[in-house]
C-alpha cells in the first residue's frame, strides 16, 4: 500500500533542495560581478566572469597617468545613473571584441541617457579602440573627445 504522506513530504523536500539551489546559484552570479567606483592609474584588464554584467562602474572613472584598461571580448559593463567613463592623457581604453562575442557598455537601467558615456581628453596614446562595442543607454550617443 502507498503512503500518501511519505510522498508528500519526500516531494516537499525535494523542491526546497531544488529550489534553495537555484536561489544560491543567482546569489553566486551577483556575487561575482565587481563594482569598479575609483579611478584606474595602473593597467587593469576587465574579464568576461559571467553571464550578464560582469562589472558595473559607480560614478565618473578616470583613466589616468599611462594606464592601459584592457576588456575581454564578451565582457559587459553597467553603469549607474550618470556614471562615466573618462580617459586622460597618456591613458588608453582597449575594448576588442568580436562580432559574435562584443563588449556592451550599458545602462543599469534600460533608459535612454541613463547614464553619461565615454569621454578622451586631451589623448592620443595609439592604444585607444573600441572595436565590435555596444554602447547603449549613454546619454550621447558618441563619443567624445576634446583637446
Amino acid at each position: 500500500m502507498i503512503n500518501l504522506n511519505k510522498i508528500a513530504i519526500t516531494c516537499l523536500v525535494l523542491s526546497y533542495v531544488f529550489f534553495t539551489s537555484c536561489e544560491k546559484s543567482e546569489d553566486t552570479k551577483i556575487l561575482n560581478t565587481e563594482v569598479i567606483s575609483k579611478d584606474i592609474t595602473s593597467n587593469l584588464t576587465l574579464n568576461n566572469n559571467v553571464n550578464g554584467v560582469d562589472y558595473i562602474i559607480q560614478g565618473c572613472i578616470e583613466l589616468k597617468a599611462s594606464a592601459i584598461l584592457t576588456i575581454e571580448a564578451g565582457t559587459t559593463i553597467a553603469f549607474t545613473q550618470n556614471s562615466c567613463l573618462e580617459v586622460h592623457e597618456f591613458a588608453a581604453i582597449k575594448a576588442i571584441g568580436t562580432e559574435t562575442n562584443p563588449i556592451t557598455f550599458t545602462g543599469e537601467q534600460q533608459t535612454k541617457g541613463f547614464w553619461d558615456g565615454i569621454s578622451f581628453y586631451n589623448t592620443n596614446n595609439q592604444e585607444n579602440v573600441l572595436s565590435h562595442c555596444i554602447i547603449e543607454y549613454a546619454r550621447n550617443a558618441k563619443i567624445k573627445y576634446s583637446k
